[in-house]
């Protein structure tokens, strides 16, 4: 079986660990990103099958880096 992919983006690091743990525990393979620059190029580098990003991020905002 495949594991799902994640990209988690968000720039307040306590948000990212809590959720990466809890996924991975769950069975899914997570990345994660600290911007929306660097979600930007992560998503150009790789498809993955959900992107969960938090709106107000230093950079880019979240809709930003889903479109």
């Amino acid at each position: 079986m495949n594991k799902h992919s994640i990209l988690l983006v968000d720039d307040e690091e306590a948000i990212l660990y809590a959720l990466e743990k809890d996924l991975r525990k769950e069975g899914y393979f997570v990345d994660s990103a600290s911007g929306g620059q660097e979600a930007i190029e992560k998503l150009r580098k790789k498809n993955f099958d959900l992107t969960i990003s938090d709106l107000m991020l230093g950079d880019i905002n979240g809709i930003e880096v889903l479109k």
